[in-house]
């Protein structure tokens, strides 16, 4: 069982998402205590590689409110734990255009924070506009079908 903690709701609807990893990451005792308290953001957020290791960045953890510390930075960048085949994995798509990796959710599993991160295809306005049609296509329908089974 999980519990999300952040979620980039955004995400889903500015890209296309083609494949997800599952990521551990590297995060101080208070910000994890943060996260709990719901302070945190992935607004704006995607993953880069430098010296090929996955780092997050944008992604924003208020401070602890009982954290004494004063040289905090909410949005430091954060390395992730993945694994080499996965690294190589995501590498392959660093450079390709229009194709970007992202964040999708962050999320306690069994007392651990993990983190949902996706190769995605970044949507054009149209697509967009076509998305949301779907939607309220599939609610409309939704509706209809609850009610005639009432």
């Amino acid at each position: 069982m999980k519990k999300v903690l952040v979620s980039n709701k955004k995400a889903r609807f500015d890209y296309e998402i083609m494949e997800e990893f599952e990521a551990g990451i590297v995060l101080s005792g208070s910000e994890v205590k943060a996260l709990r308290a719901g302070s945190g953001s992935m607004k704006g957020s995607y993953v880069i590689f430098p010296e090929s290791r996955p780092y997050i960045r944008g992604l924003s953890i208020s401070q602890y409110k009982f954290n004494a510390a004063k040289d905090y930075d909410p949005d430091k960048e954060r390395a992730l734990l993945l694994n080499k085949k996965e690294i190589k994995k995501l590498l392959r798509y660093e450079n390709d255009t229009g194709i970007a990796v992202v964040p999708l959710n962050l999320y306690l599993k069994k007392g651990l924070v993990k983190i949902t991160i996706a190769v995605a295809k970044g949507r054009k306005k149209h697509d967009k506009k076509q998305v949301l049609k779907e939607r309220s296509e599939k609610k409309r329908v939704d509706k209809f079908i609850k009610n005639f089974n009432q």
